[in-house]
């Protein structure tokens, strides 16, 4: 795991890589004022072409090479995955946060400020 340094003068967003020998993920995450705030962000963020995940959080999307890239939202966070070209590397690693978030709260509230 790397903690990657935010866009500088970004605010309420933490950016990690996971890596292993033969793929990595990054996955950033966005905190906002509100469930709706996120919705609207998520919203539009993703265009038409993206294929739905309504099962993923609170409501997510894929797209790039077979599906390898996913946005989600999960209450007021929006979590975003850029992988490999293994689309399943993504989804797994999407479908453990989204499980995961309401137990990490705290730590994700920490990362964003750090």
């Amino acid at each position: 795991h790397r903690y990657i340094e935010p866009i500088k003068g970004s605010r309420n967003v933490s950016v990690n890589n996971w890596e292993s020998a033969d793929c990595g993920v990054r996955v950033s995450i966005l905190a906002y004022g509100s469930k709706e705030e996120a919705a609207a962000a998520m919203r539009q963020s993703l265009a038409i072409g993206k294929k739905e995940l309504p099962d993923l959080g609170d409501g997510g999307y894929s797209w790039g090479m077979g599906g390898s890239n996913i946005g989600f939202r999960k209450d007021d966070l929006t979590i975003w995955i850029s992988g490999p070209e293994k689309a399943a590397v993504s989804k797994e690693f999407a479908e453990l946060i989204a499980v995961a978030i309401p137990a990490i709260e705290s730590l994700i509230i920490e990362s964003l400020n750090h």
